[in-house]
Protein backbone atom coordinates (compact mmCIF):
# COMPACT_ATOMS: atom_id res chain seq x y z
CA UNK A 1 0.00 0.00 0.00
CA UNK A 2 2.83 2.51 0.84
CA UNK A 3 4.58 1.70 -2.27
CA UNK A 4 1.14 2.74 -4.51
CA UNK A 5 0.69 5.90 -2.19
CA UNK A 6 3.84 7.14 -3.14
CA UNK A 7 3.63 6.43 -6.40
CA UNK A 8 0.22 8.11 -6.57
CA UNK A 9 2.13 11.25 -4.61
CA UNK A 10 5.15 11.44 -6.92
CA UNK A 11 7.91 14.08 -7.01
CA UNK A 12 9.75 12.26 -3.30
CA UNK A 13 12.23 15.13 -2.18
CA UNK A 14 14.48 14.20 0.27
CA UNK A 15 14.25 16.74 3.18
CA UNK A 16 16.33 17.50 6.30
CA UNK A 17 15.55 16.32 9.49
CA UNK A 18 15.04 19.51 11.04
CA UNK A 19 12.48 20.29 8.48
CA UNK A 20 10.99 17.06 9.30
CA UNK A 21 10.37 17.80 13.13
CA UNK A 22 8.92 20.98 12.62
CA UNK A 23 6.43 19.36 9.72
CA UNK A 24 5.08 17.01 11.80
CA UNK A 25 4.81 18.43 14.86
CA UNK A 26 6.40 15.94 17.22
CA UNK A 27 9.51 16.16 18.91
CA UNK A 28 12.47 14.25 17.73
CA UNK A 29 13.52 12.58 21.10
CA UNK A 30 16.79 14.41 22.57
CA UNK A 31 19.90 12.98 21.89
CA UNK A 32 18.51 11.10 18.51
CA UNK A 33 20.14 10.88 15.28
CA UNK A 34 18.71 9.74 12.24
CA UNK A 35 18.75 6.41 11.22
CA UNK A 36 21.05 5.99 8.39
CA UNK A 37 19.94 3.07 6.67
CA UNK A 38 16.57 5.44 5.90
CA UNK A 39 16.61 8.60 4.36
CA UNK A 40 14.05 11.03 5.43
CA UNK A 41 11.59 10.98 2.91
CA UNK A 42 8.76 14.20 2.25
CA UNK A 43 6.43 13.68 -0.71
CA UNK A 44 3.89 16.89 -2.37
CA UNK A 45 1.79 16.65 -4.50
CA UNK A 46 -1.74 18.40 -5.28
CA UNK A 47 -2.81 19.63 -1.76
CA UNK A 48 -1.47 16.16 -0.43
CA UNK A 49 1.85 15.13 1.72
CA UNK A 50 3.56 12.51 3.30
CA UNK A 51 6.67 12.93 5.92
CA UNK A 52 8.56 10.08 7.33
CA UNK A 53 12.00 9.57 9.08
CA UNK A 54 13.61 7.35 11.29
CA UNK A 55 15.78 8.01 14.70
CA UNK A 56 17.67 5.45 16.64
CA UNK A 57 18.67 5.97 20.12
CA UNK A 58 21.07 4.31 22.70
CA UNK A 59 18.71 4.85 25.40
CA UNK A 60 16.61 1.82 26.62
CA UNK A 61 12.51 1.26 25.76
CA UNK A 62 11.35 3.09 28.87
CA UNK A 63 13.11 6.30 28.62
CA UNK A 64 12.14 6.72 25.63
CA UNK A 65 8.38 5.99 26.15
CA UNK A 66 8.28 8.00 28.83
CA UNK A 67 9.28 10.89 27.25
CA UNK A 68 6.71 10.46 24.28
CA UNK A 69 3.63 9.79 26.84
CA UNK A 70 4.48 12.97 28.22
CA UNK A 71 4.14 14.80 25.32
CA UNK A 72 1.68 13.05 23.43
CA UNK A 73 -0.35 11.26 26.18
CA UNK A 74 -1.24 7.37 25.65
CA UNK A 75 0.17 4.67 23.50
CA UNK A 76 -0.97 1.10 22.88
CA UNK A 77 2.21 -0.90 24.06
CA UNK A 78 2.76 -4.45 22.64
CA UNK A 79 5.39 -7.28 23.95
CA UNK A 80 6.37 -10.02 22.10
CA UNK A 81 6.91 -13.42 22.25
CA UNK A 82 10.67 -12.54 22.05
CA UNK A 83 10.55 -9.95 24.77
CA UNK A 84 10.91 -6.89 22.24
CA UNK A 85 9.18 -4.16 23.04
CA UNK A 86 7.40 -1.66 20.71
CA UNK A 87 4.30 1.27 21.28
CA UNK A 88 2.36 2.83 18.90
CA UNK A 89 0.94 6.43 19.00
CA UNK A 90 -1.74 7.76 16.54
CA UNK A 91 -3.85 10.38 16.06
CA UNK A 92 -6.02 11.27 13.18
CA UNK A 93 -8.62 13.43 11.89
CA UNK A 94 -10.40 13.80 8.58
CA UNK A 95 -7.15 16.07 6.94
CA UNK A 96 -5.14 12.90 7.49
CA UNK A 97 -3.12 11.38 10.37
CA UNK A 98 0.37 11.11 12.31
CA UNK A 99 2.42 7.91 13.90
CA UNK A 100 4.81 7.20 16.04
CA UNK A 101 6.00 4.00 16.51
CA UNK A 102 9.04 3.03 19.25
CA UNK A 103 10.99 -0.47 19.08
CA UNK A 104 12.87 -1.54 22.06
CA UNK A 105 16.56 -3.50 20.57
CA UNK A 106 19.31 -4.44 22.21
CA UNK A 107 21.23 -1.55 20.84
CA UNK A 108 18.45 1.22 22.22
CA UNK A 109 15.22 2.16 20.66
CA UNK A 110 14.47 2.80 16.59
CA UNK A 111 11.38 5.44 16.43
CA UNK A 112 9.51 5.94 13.28
CA UNK A 113 7.82 9.31 12.97
CA UNK A 114 5.17 9.37 9.97
CA UNK A 115 2.69 12.05 8.82
CA UNK A 116 0.33 12.19 6.11
CA UNK A 117 -2.59 14.93 4.85
CA UNK A 118 -4.76 14.75 2.11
Amino acid sequence: MLVSLMASLSPTVLLHAEEIEKDLGIPFYPGSRQDTNYAPLGVDKGGQSFRNINLITPDNFSKVLAFYQGRLGKFSIFKSQTSAKSALWNESNPQGYRILTLIGTQEGTKITITKRTW
